[in-house]
């Protein structure tokens, strides 16, 4: 599944712009901690890059950070391993809550939502890409990583992005 939208760079980005960043969490206590600290130092959004739990579980995983930051927060994530073997592309998995979550935030994102990804939100330009854990997939949809990398070129080249305040790639 894609995005639709094209990129728009906002050239706005608010002054003490705060992003935190997340990897291989689970949805456990530790988890919990994570995101309760975010919330305290005000962090304007997250980019989590993978491994966002072990037992294929995007229902409580979201159920987690909606609890804590609330449901219109923008979070965003690209599958790690445990994802990509566990149901990342299944119904109401975590590629469909991505969406909807970006949706909700009012962030511009184009591309494989999660795989391949470009997003613009509040003047930060980020790539989300988590195509190295594909395995198969990658090749299938892809081509391999020679394609993968071209993805990620053009995107990073694109003016919009180049006329960006920040640009941050998350895999």
């Amino acid at each position: 599944r894609a995005f639709d939208d094209d990129l728009v760079a906002n050239k706005g980005m608010p002054v003490n712009f705060t992003v935190a960043m997340a990897a291989d969490s689970g949805y456990e206590e530790g988890f919990t901690k994570v995101l309760q600290l975010i919330k305290k130092r005000g962090a304007e959004m997250v980019l989590h890059p993978g491994d966002l739990d072990y037992t294929n579980r995007p229902e409580r995983f979201e159920e987690r950070i909606d609890a804590i930051l609330g449901p219109d927060y923008p979070y965003f994530f690209t599958p790690g391993n445990h994802e990509t073997r566990m149901g990342f592309f299944s119904d109401n998995g975590y590629q469909d809550r991505l969406i909807a979550r970006v949706k909700r935030v009012g962030a511009q994102c184009s591309g494989e939502a999660g795989i391949n990804t470009i997003c613009s939100y509040k003047g930060l330009v980020f790539l989300l890409s988590s195509l190295s854990q594909m395995r198969g997939h990658e090749a299938n949809l892809y081509g391999g990583s020679e394609l993968w990398l071209r993805y990620m070129k053009v995107q990073l080249a694109l003016p919009e992005t180049k006329s960006a305040v920040w640009t941050i790639c998350s895999w």
